[in-house]
């Protein structure tokens, strides 16, 4: 298990199946502008933002109190993860490097610089002795944490440096045996890290891989991509990857992210809609059985895209990062929103606030 070790920070907090969910209540925006994804620390006690405002916010998770703001980026913040064991935050931006900050001074420690382009996912190895970085340029990189050194880099972007070649997303097996990058060729590309084999590259979707989540106990690893389709696969199988599930017949519809839940039972995705008059039960995200694929609930709230989801640690709750400009924090048992997430810097914004069950 990870643990969290945020000492001296101030004020440490102590439906039926297909039902939609009840009417939902305003709130104040949690950034200035989009919310672009969301870290829950691994106690659950703290929920970490990052923004196309160019900032990123520590918040209480039981009180949704921000805490702090961490800014120092010269472009959107694109991803942001926790260490293992609490004390950094890195970030990836559209300022095309990776920062490390010291979760209880809210201090930049180091820059990571390389990248040719918006660097827009990072993740921690789960002992934090490594990040991995994918990029706009195509490529995925290896850092070693303590001192920012660049110990690899497992994809070089192609000579062209073209578009197609994006990596949207890396991740780590919670196990630490397995790497994974998504990117805007279909592929899912797996890197096993205790040998210097080529990486499996996997032709998944069709158009760009948008999520990766691994299962809790490292077996399955999910994807959704640009073809609207959520699959699953078993890493030590070479059967095909499984359609859980799509975003409908609409072309206009668009699956953001992905997570499992504690016991892998769930997975949650978020599905948004781009067309003109674009309604909140438009953007919503669904909960699914891992292993069928079948929805049995499905959270509405946020007026615009989903970016970002993730479930707290215990499972009870998600937390959703919208380009609303909102984090909604949501029971999952019910279905219902739980508290907001309102930035006090932004209180004097004209938006009506509202608590849910007010």
């Amino acid at each position: 298990m990870l643990i969290l070790l945020l000492s001296g920070l101030p004020g440490s907090p102590a439906g039926a199946q297909g039902a939609p969910s009840a009417p939902q209540p305003e709130f104040a925006p949690s950034h200035r502008e989009a919310v672009l994804d969301v870290a829950f620390s691994s106690d659950g006690k703290y929920l970490a933002s990052a923004s196309a405002d160019r900032t990123l916010k520590l918040w209480d998770a039981a009180s949704g109190r921000e805490m702090r703001t961490f800014a120092g980026h010269a472009g959107a913040v694109h991803d942001v993860a926790f260490s293992p064991f609490g004390r950094w935050l890195a970030s990836a931006s559209g300022d095309q490097t990776i920062r490390l900050w010291e979760v209880a001074a809210g201090r930049e420690v180091r820059a990571f610089s390389g990248h040719a382009s918006a660097v827009r996912s990072v993740a921690f190895t789960p002992d934090g002795r490594w990040l991995a970085s994918g990029s706009q340029d195509g490529s995925v990189r290896l850092w070693e944490v303590s001192t920012g050194r660049s110990l690899a880099v497992l994809l070089d972007r192609p000579a062209s440096g073209a578009a197609a070649e994006a990596v949207h997303g890396v991740v780590f097996s919670p196990d630490g045996k397995w790497l994974a990058a998504g990117s805007a060729d279909g592929r899912v590309r797996l890197w096993r890290l205790n040998n210097r084999q080529e990486p499996r590259a996997l032709p998944v979707h069709r158009g760009s891989v948008w999520a990766l989540a691994f299962s809790p106990d490292s077996r399955f690893l999910a994807s959704a991509g640009e073809d609207r389709i959520v699959r699953r696969w078993e890493l030590a199988s070479a059967g095909e990857p499984v359609a859980l599930a799509s975003a409908g017949d609409s072309p206009e519809g668009r699956l953001h992210a992905l997570a499992f839940n504690s016991n892998g039972r769930t997975l949650a995705v978020s599905e948004s809609r781009s067309a003109a008059g674009q309604q909140a039960s438009d953007n919503r995200i669904r909960l699914l059985d891992a292993a069928t694929g079948r929805e049995f609930r499905s959270l509405s709230g946020h007026t615009r895209e989903i970016h970002s989801i993730v479930f707290s640690p215990d499972g009870r709750f998600l937390a959703s990062g919208s380009a609303d400009r909102t984090i909604r924090f949501w029971d999952v048992a019910t279905g219902r929103e739980a508290r907001s997430f309102s930035s006090p810097s932004l209180m004097t914004n004209p938006w009506r606030i509202r608590r849910p069950n007010q």
